[in-house]
């Protein structure tokens, strides 16, 4: 089971909560929506630009029921609806468990936001860096501490 998938919090007070969560923090800017079937948040914290964006799902895939059987409009939009509100709350939580561990003392910002850092060619360090993750540690070799 998916997480949050009988969720019934809907998309926009979803997205207030996370704006809210973070200008508690600090945030002076926010933006949220769905562009190029992706879902996103962006935000400015600790003077760094932050984007999360997760897949948008996929009307068509509503259509019909896990065993093929056609179902009726009213009812694919329903089931439609229903992933978009899953996915806003898998946001909602992914974002307030960095936050979480940061006020912990786990990882600082920058460590629990990395991959989500906006750089100026308006990538996130994540898509410049994670292709490149099978190449730069190919050769890596982990030591472990022994007593």
């Amino acid at each position: 089971m998916a997480y949050a998938e009988k969720t019934i919090v809907d998309v926009g007070k979803t997205r207030d909560e996370i704006e809210r969560m973070l200008q508690r923090k600090g945030s002076n800017a926010f933006l949220a929506g769905n562009r190029d079937g992706k879902i996103f948040v962006a935000f400015e914290l600790n003077n760094l630009k932050i984007r999360f964006q997760i897949s948008q799902p996929n009307y068509d895939d509503f259509r019909k029921t896990e065993t093929g059987k056609t179902r009726a409009e009213a009812a694919a939009r329903s089931c439609y609806e229903q992933a978009q509100k899953q996915r806003w709350r898998s946001l909602f939580l992914s974002i307030k468990a960095k936050l979480v561990s940061i006020d912990e003392g786990i990882e600082t910002f920058e460590e629990a936001f990395l991959a989500h850092i906006v750089t100026n060619d308006n990538q996130t360090i994540g898509e410049r860096i994670i292709p490149r993750l099978p190449e730069a540690t190919a050769e890596a070799e982990i030591k472990l501490l022994t007593a």
